[in-house]
């Protein structure tokens, strides 16, 4: 992604043991925001999952009860329930994009296949 030049990017890796609190947290701080979803997968390809729908709920469920993370996407906003689901099977390594003041841009899922998974956040 590239940045005009005065803009600053951090990008900051999550550790396995705080996923599930980490996307409960995003969940409550972006919930409604627009979202893109990619995916990079060098034997699939990449290409565009989803474009500019509202996000509903980032999920983990840890390898004990199935180790999956689920993204959700919902209607508007007045609708309050999940429309479209994307499951991302096996994430192996978790890491966001934050601007200068820390909020989140993106975040990347690294799956077990080596493939990526890129949630956008739209402004």
């Amino acid at each position: 992604m590239d940045l005009p030049p005065s803009q600053t990017q951090y990008r900051l890796v999550v550790p396995p043991q705080v996923w599930r609190e980490f996307f409960e947290q995003f969940t409550s701080d972006y919930r409604g925001r627009l979202i893109t979803l990619k995916i990079l997968d060098q034997q699939m390809g990449d290409f565009e999952v989803l474009s500019h729908k509202r996000l509903f709920s980032v999920l983990y469920e840890p390898p004990n009860h199935g180790n999956d993370l689920v993204v959700t996407v919902s209607r508007p906003l007045s609708v309050g329930t999940a429309t479209y689901a994307h499951v991302i099977v096996y994430p192996q390594m978790i890491d966001v994009i934050t601007d200068q003041g820390g909020k989140i841009e993106s975040c990347t899922v690294t799956d077990d296949d080596h493939a990526q998974t890129i949630i956008c956040l739209e402004s």
